[in-house]
């Protein structure tokens, strides 16, 4: 980016015109000068321009043209802001065409970003940002006004291994976001419901689960898969993990030196499990000689 220059008043009024089309090579300029203007006075004027677009009631109109249109690092992360501002302060006030658009256009941006190892790589800052407004947007929309979230997610996911990499970290941020850390952020009420909505759509993830676990020799992928489950299995129901492959694939992993820690975290949280029945306490003593029966072998243990 050229030596940022001291904005005109007329400038200002341009930047802060809505009913013209955004010229954003002038507002890389004001950016650039909010970093490194030696004058205390511009930054201070850049600041409040920029916080004044931030702020406008159709600032997300220009979001998705700010990101692809500049190759500014920084003026690119002032779209994200403003989307995630979007997101989290206005979304249900902007009428529903539009919030689809800018959910197919982030969903885009998350598909490209994620097309190749290479591209993860150079846009991982980026790619995270992404994956979170996504997961602001869901937290809002799913599953009422987007019902087709998670088939459409793992149907993505096995177009490539870098894809289903991202849809990972995805979820885990999900979960995060719903059982972690939504306290104070949502009612106890919306919690419980949307729990409720992903147990019940749940077979689908554990599908793509065991997809990537029998088939992918791709560590990361196969170690954030791990991460991502370990998420859920305090309460899926048990059925998923007792009446399937889940235990044995797990048992196995201990014996690869790459996926050994995070397997063991899972089979931890499984022996942590609640059963209210008798059903399956045969199983935790299963448990426990499968996973001391592999000790045993993995000589690199």
């Amino acid at each position: 980016m050229s030596k940022p220059v001291e904005l005109t008043e007329t400038q200002v009024s341009q930047l802060l015109d809505f009913s013209k089309p955004l010229d954003v090579s002038l507002l890389e300029c004001a950016i650039e000068a909010s970093f490194s203007s030696k004058s205390p006075q511009e930054i201070e004027i850049c600041n409040r321009v920029l916080t004044t677009i931030k702020e406008h009631p159709e600032s997300w109109s220009r979001a998705n043209i700010i990101i692809e249109t500049s190759n500014h690092p920084q003026a690119k992360f002032f779209g994200l802001q403003i989307l995630e501002k979007t997101v989290n302060e206005r979304w249900n006030l902007i009428p529903q065409l539009q919030r689809e658009e800018l959910r197919k256009y982030i969903v885009g941006a998350i598909v490209r970003c994620s097309s190749s190892i290479e591209l993860m790589a150079a846009h991982k800052v980026f790619l995270t940002k992404l994956n979170m407004i996504l997961v602001q947007i869901l937290k809002k929309d799913w599953p009422h006004a987007w019902p087709t979230f998670i088939p459409d997610i793992v149907a993505s996911s096995q177009k490539s291994e870098t894809l289903c990499l991202n849809t990972m970290n995805i979820l885990s941020l999900f979960s995060e976001e719903i059982f972690e850390f939504s306290s104070g952020q949502m009612t106890r009420v919306k919690v419980k419901r949307l729990k409720s909505c992903i147990a019940s759509e749940f077979s689908s993830v554990f599908s793509l689960c065991l997809f990537v676990f029998e088939n992918s020799t791709h560590v990361e992928l196969l170690n954030t898969t791990l991460n991502t489950l370990l998420k859920f299995l305090s309460w899926i129901p048990l059925g998923y993990i007792f009446e399937t492959k889940l235990l044995e694939i797990l048992y196995n992993f201990l014996t690869h030196d790459q996926l050994r820690n995070n397997s063991m975290k899972c089979l931890i949280e499984v022996a942590c499990v609640k059963v209210n029945s008798n059903d399956y306490r045969m199983h935790f003593v299963l448990l426990a000689q499968g996973v001391q029966r592999i000790v045993t072998q993995a000589k690199s243990f």
